[in-house]
């Protein structure tokens, strides 16, 4: 579904699907549209794949996805957007937590990640 890659890149840019409609002078009733599954005409995909700098396909990609993939882009929309809101103290108190119950995930995700920055 297009909406929840949509809301991804949003999460990911830190801002509000209702910020990006007036940024590229879409309404609000748009926004409701894709949430219901529709799909943004030609030229506003366009405008939207300026805005977040990707390629109309990547705003469409998530179209292939299965519902279990979209249900994790969304939670893990949801946990970028709360940690974007969090101070330096509760950000380090949620990657504790969070480590603390998935520590076999975590290391192997950290070594990943070190790994790609050499």
């Amino acid at each position: 579904m297009f909406y929840v890659n949509f809301i991804n890149l949003c999460a990911k840019k830190n801002v509000t699907p209702a910020a990006v409609a007036r940024a590229i002078g879409v309404s609000g009733a748009a926004i409701s549209k894709w949430k219901s599954g529709g799909t943004p005409s030609d030229v506003t995909l366009v405008k939207l794949a300026d805005y977040f700098k990707v390629s109309v396909d990547e705003l469409l990609m998530e179209e292939q996805k299965k519902s279990s993939e979209e249900d994790l882009d969304i939670d893990i929309a949801i946990i970028q957007r709360a940690h974007s809101k969090l101070t330096a103290e509760d950000k380090e108190k949620m990657m504790n937590a969070l480590s603390s119950f998935f520590k076999k995930e975590f290391e192997e995700a950290k070594k990943e990640i070190e790994e790609e920055s050499e």
